[in-house]
């Protein structure tokens, strides 16, 4: 009710997630409360604001930016389709690797990118982690961690001159 059309909304979710029937869902510690892509966009919808950005720290989570463009989900929610920003920490069939810096390999980056950037923006931010976490995963894990992301619009996300 508080958030306005030129603010920031910043969604980050860490955790499990699946792919059943071919749509992602984010499984919470309460199993039975699973959150399915659909129901996510259908609260981002609600969200009055033109720049939202979306970051999933989960297996599997490259399906979640496969649903976004999928038929049913466009003919409901174009407008949420257009305006929300997604940058996921793995491929539709990856796991998301865990124990980097205290830190699963994706926050460890996104938080980097933060770290080391006074102006940061999504693109940045996205370039930072598909940069980054392939390299990490393939250093340390022996295993290439591919994020992916679906941008619509490029807004600052820190500016500390």
């Amino acid at each position: 009710k508080k958030i306005k059309y030129n603010d920031t909304f910043v969604l980050y979710i860490a955790g499990h997630g699946i792919t059943k029937e071919g749509k992602y869902q984010f499984l919470p510690y309460e199993k039975d409360k699973r959150i399915s892509i659909d129901e996510l966009k259908q609260n981002l919808s609600k969200i009055y604001t033109n720049k939202s950005l979306v970051l999933l720290d989960t297996c599997q989570s490259g399906a979640a930016i496969e649903n976004i463009d999928d038929e049913a989900t466009k003919n409901r929610l174009a407008y949420d389709s257009s305006k929300v920003n997604y940058i996921v920490a793995s491929s539709l069939n990856q796991v998301a690797l865990e124990g980097y810096n205290d830190h699963g390999v994706f926050t460890y980056s996104v938080l980097d990118a933060f770290d080391n950037n006074p102006k940061l923006k999504v693109l940045g931010l996205a370039n930072h982690v598909s940069e980054l976490v392939p390299k990490i995963t393939k250093e340390k894990f022996q295993y290439e961690q591919i994020p992916q992301s679906k941008l619509n619009k490029n807004f600052i996300l820190k500016n500390i001159e």
